[in-house]
């Protein structure tokens, strides 16, 4: 295992990412958990946090580790976490296409309402980032078939109504 840190120009561990290694038979296997940066404008702090986590995991020598085994030359390759990635669309327009998704998920029209969902999925930041890093194009996600888990009013299931207006992000 190994550590990255990211935080406050990688010297602080509040942000960044634990990568667990292992081999099955002759299989690698990397699993990689990640706090990134928080924030609508932070997306290229979030991109540049995951190209230093891969570059810089298992780049030290010690006790049962050689250095330069690059996380991209391992069979798979898991990133998990919390990557803190948004919506670049629009907060009541957010807002207005997921309560047309729930009034059709309300009325059983499935289909209707995941095709909404994968429109605003159009809009999410680490999906739009597959087009200008390969690193993150080399990650597959499967469908998301849910409703944006981020940011809710304490205690409730109403999309942030505070002062910051946070637009509902996965």
């Amino acid at each position: 295992s190994d550590i990255v840190k990211t935080g406050l120009g990688g010297n602080f561990g509040n942000k960044g990412g634990a990568v667990i290694r292992m081999f099955i038979d002759d299989t690698s296997l990397c699993f990689i958990n990640c706090h990134l940066e928080s924030g609508n404008k932070a997306n290229n702090t979030r991109l540049s946090n995951i190209v230093d986590i891969h570059q810089k995991a298992y780049q030290q020598e010690g006790v049962g580790r050689k250095r330069e085994e690059r996380i991209v030359n391992l069979d798979y390759r898991f990133l998990i976490g919390d990557m803190n990635f948004r919506l670049d669309y629009g907060n009541f327009e957010t807002k207005d296409l997921l309560a047309k998704c729930t009034q059709l998920a309300s009325q059983k029209k499935m289909s209707e309402a995941l095709e909404l969902l994968e429109k605003l999925q159009q809009y999410d930041q680490f999906n739009q980032s597959r087009n200008s890093n390969q690193l993150i194009a080399d990650y597959k996600e499967g469908r998301i078939k849910f409703m944006p888990t981020y940011k809710y009013d304490a205690n409730s299931n109403i999309y942030d109504t505070s002062k910051k207006q946070r637009t509902p992000s996965w």
